[in-house]
């Protein structure tokens, strides 16, 4: 096979299916709606309304879709079907696109594509454009105008290649089983959330209480506010030291370095120094609050988060971090009203219940935690399962 046949051949294939795939213009698999309609008179008005915000990125997934009318749209939109897809004509490298199986209507920065009858499958069509080659290729057009989005012509150009018919639905079908595998684990996930933020309310609110060993109630809590805290001897709070890119170039190493993103665990950075050696409750300071519970290692903070250390073994570093995240919830920080420690002192209460009940609190929360976890694990596998799928099943 020459090295041209070989570049028409997926990598990997149902073994039913030879021979190389047939290159054209996507334009030629696909029709793309031209009308409008007018969403402010019936039926449209009360039409479900796809936006580009109702679609995730890169997953095909749509999320919640509202009318028309509490959009308050006022402009003609496009209408599909549910046979079509709706497609993101701005920012395409986000990869918005998705398969309602549903009519109604969609703003005016989408697109509703249909699959060409007797050439191309519509399912088909919505896993080649979740793939990193039609993205590529649709974000390289899209730069190209100086617009971060995506004309019809230039849509239509972008070159693909294609099966017959029987093979394009064995690939839609498989890879849409691995799509209802990966709704599944995030709807578990989202119920695991769910359950535990319930458990959460219930616990702190003390329409829940745990026994002790003996099968008797605990003590009466009491409650203090951080500043209280601090004055007693139980707690302490401090913020981290300047550490630049610069810094963790310098003096490289293994040591994680957290600063004030709240995305992922806030880590800035790996470092040849550390700082704490021990569990600690962090948060960002300009990072809208965002608390974090520091398993004990060899770690350090930046200047824009904070650090709350135990002293008092009357508290429990769970219990303690769950109870201020509960209140984090109800509070507004933002890039203005920053969390630094003089702030949070006045703004945060800490329930005080026997250890024994903190502890019993804080190991089912982590239990919770736990499975949590696992759960985004598998979220997270199946996706790289996925997007390898991707890669190797198309050309």
């Amino acid at each position: 096979m020459t090295q041209t046949q070989k570049e028409n051949v997926p990598k990997l294939r149902f073994p039913e299916f030879e021979g190389r795939w047939t290159k054209s213009r996507f334009g030629e698999l696909i029709e793309i709606a031209s009308g409008q309609v007018d969403p402010k008179h019936e039926p449209y008005a009360s039409m479900p309304h796809v936006a580009p915000d109702n679609i995730k990125s890169g997953t095909g997934t749509l999320m919640k879709v509202r009318s028309a009318r509490e959009d308050g749209m006022k402009s003609g939109k496009y209408s599909f079907d549910e046979h079509a897809l709706v497609y993101s004509k701005i920012r395409p490298n986000l990869n918005k696109v998705a398969r309602p199986k549903f009519s109604g209507i969609c703003s005016a920065d989408m697109y509703p594509i249909w699959g060409k009858v007797d050439v191309s499958d519509t399912d088909f069509l919505l896993q080649l454009m979740l793939g990193e080659r039609f993205v590529s290729a649709a974000t390289a057009v899209s730069l190209r105008t100086g617009l971060p989005k995506i004309n019809r012509p230039d849509l239509n150009a972008i070159k693909t290649a294609s099966p017959s018919l029987p093979e394009q639905r064995k690939i839609a079908s498989f890879l849409g089983a691995v799509d209802e595998k990966i709704a599944h684990l995030s709807r578990k996930k989202a119920l695991l959330e769910d359950y535990k933020k319930g458990c959460v309310q219930q616990l702190f609110s003390q329409k829940i209480r745990f026994k002790d060993n003996d099968g008797n109630n605990f003590p009466d809590w009491e409650e203090k506010r951080l500043d209280d805290l601090i004055r007693d001897g139980y707690i302490e709070l401090g913020r981290g030291k300047v550490i630049s890119k610069n810094d963790l170039a310098g003096t490289p190493g293994n040591y994680p370095v957290f600063s004030s993103s709240a995305a992922g665990d806030g880590e800035f950075g790996r470092y040849g120094n550390f700082m704490f050696d021990e569990p600690l409750i962090t948060w960002s300071i300009d990072g809208g609050g965002h608390l974090f519970l520091r398993e004990a290692q060899k770690f350090s903070v930046t200047n824009v988060s904070g650090y709350l250390r135990i002293l008092n073994d009357r508290l429990v570093y769970g219990f303690v971090f769950s109870c201020l995240k509960l209140q984090h919830e109800r509070l507004a920080f933002d890039y203005q009203t920053k969390a630094h420690p003089s702030v949070i002192r006045k703004m945060y209460n800490v329930s005080l219940p026997h250890p024994a009940e903190q502890r019993k609190i804080a190991d089912f929360l982590s239990a919770l935690d736990r499975k949590i976890d696992l759960v985004a694990q598998e979220v997270t596998h199946a996706h790289s399962f996925k997007a390898g799928l991707l890669q190797q099943m198309f050309v």
